[in-house]
C-alpha cells in the first residue's frame, strides 16, 4: 500500500494498464512457447520426421541388400556369361545404391545405440559385398559353380540374416525415439497448458490484487476528505488529523482542505472574538448611556426643586 501512496493517480493507472498488458502478454508468450515446440513442423514433430525418414531408408536398405542377393543368385545359376556380365552390372549399381543409403543414414541418424547398430550392419554388408563382387565371381571365372552356390547359400545368406537383424535393430531404435518423442510432445502439452493456465490465473490474481491497491489509495483518502466535507457543511470545524503523507493529487487535496478547514477555523474563532469585543464595547457604552441619562434626571430635579424653592421664597407681584 505504501508503494503506491507517493504515485499520481495517472501511473497509478498507468501501472494497472501495463499490468494488464504484461498478463496478456504472458499467456500469449505461453501459448506462443506451446505452439513452437508442439505444432506440426515444430522441433519435436522434426525429429519424429526425421526418424520417419530413417526407418524408411533402413527399409530401403535392406530390400536393396535382398534384391542384391537374389541377382547373385541368378548370377551364379544362369549359364549365359553375357547374363552374367549384365546381373554383375545390376549388382554394382545396387551396392553404389547400399551405399549411399548407408550415407542417408549416417546423416539421419544421432544417438549412440542406433548409430552402433549401423555400424554392426555396414561392416557385415563390407563383407557382404567383397563376397559378391570378388569371391563369387571368382569362383564362376574358374567354373567352379558349386563353390559359388555355396557362397550364395551358405555365407551370404547367413550375412543377410544378420545384416537383416541389424537393420531391424536400427529400425527398432527410431521406433523407440518416436515413441519418446510422441511422450515428450504429450508431456510438453500438458506442461504448456499447465503454464498458460498458471500464467493466466497469477496473472489475473496479480492484477487484482494491484488493482484493489490502486482503488484503495484513491477511495480512502477521498472517503476521509468526503467526510470531512460533510463535517464542515454541518459546521463542525474541530481540528481533525488526517494522515496525508501521500504525494499524489489525492495527498495533496487532502492536505489542503485540511489547511483550508484550519484557515476557516482560525477565521471563525477571529470573528467571534470580534463579535465579543464589540459586544463588550457595546454594554459598555450602554452603560455610559444609562448613567448619563440618570445624571440628567437627577440635574432635572434638582433644577425643579429650585425653581420650586425660589417660587416660595419671593413674595408675589402686586400691580398698581
Amino acid at each position: 500500500m505504501i508503494i503506491f501512496r507517493d504515485l499520481k493517480v495517472r501511473n497509478k493507472l498507468l501501472l494497472l494498464t501495463l499490468l494488464v498488458l504484461g498478463c496478456v502478454g504472458g499467456v500469449i508468450g505461453a501459448n506462443l512457447y506451446f505452439l513452437d515446440h508442439v505444432k506440426v513442423g515444430g522441433d519435436m514433430y522434426e525429429q519424429i520426421a526425421a526418424r520417419k525418414e530413417t526407418i524408411a531408408t533402413a527399409a530401403l536398405l535392406a530390400a536393396d541388400l535382398g534384391e542384391i542377393r537374389g541377382t547373385l543368385f541368378d548370377m551364379v545359376v544362369t549359364p549365359s556369361a553375357s547374363r552374367r556380365a549384365r546381373l554383375g552390372d545390376e549388382i554394382q549399381t545396387l551396392s553404389e545404391r547400399v551405399d549411399s543409403r548407408f550415407d542417408q543414414l549416417r546423416e539421419q541418424v544421432s544417438d549412440e545405440h542406433t548409430l552402433a547398430a549401423l555400424e554392426d550392419a555396414e561392416r557385415t554388408w563390407k563383407a557382404f559385398s567383397t563376397t559378391a563382387s570378388r569371391d563369387v565371381p571368382e569362383a564362376l571365372a574358374r567354373r567352379d559353380q558349386q563353390a559359388a552356390l555355396e557362397l550364395v547359400q551358405g555365407m551370404q545368406k547367413r550375412r543377410y540374416e544378420r545384416f537383416s537383424g541389424q537393420v531391424e535393430s536400427v529400425i527398432a531404435n527410431a521406433r523407440m525415439k518416436i515413441k519418446e518423442s510422441e511422450d515428450s510432445i504429450a508431456v510438453a502439452v500438458s506442461d504448456s497448458i499447465r503454464l498458460s493456465i498458471g500464467i493466466s490465473i497469477g496473472g489475473v490474481a496479480l492484477v487484482v490484487v494491484i488493482a484493489f491497491l490502486i482503488t484503495l489509495s484513491i477511495s480512502r483518502p477521498l472517503n476521509v476528505v468526503m467526510r470531512l466535507a460533510q463535517r464542515v457543511a454541518a459546521g463542525d470545524l474541530r481540528e481533525v488529523k488526517i494522515d496525508a503523507h501521500g504525494q499524489d493529487e489525492i495527498g495533496r487535496l487532502t492536505s489542503m482542505f485540511q489547511l483550508m478547514v484550519g484557515n476557516l477555523r482560525t477565521l471563525v474563532s477571529g470573528i467571534a472574538s470580534t463579535s465579543l469585543q464589540l459586544g463588550s464595547s457595546s454594554g459598555q457604552l450602554s452603560t455610559t448611556a444609562h448613567r448619563q441619562q440618570e445624571g440628567a434626571t437627577e440635574q432635572l430635579a434638582a433644577i425643579e426643586e429650585t425653581r420650586s424653592a425660589l417660587e416660595r421664597a419671593s413674595p408675589p407681584l402686586r400691580w398698581r
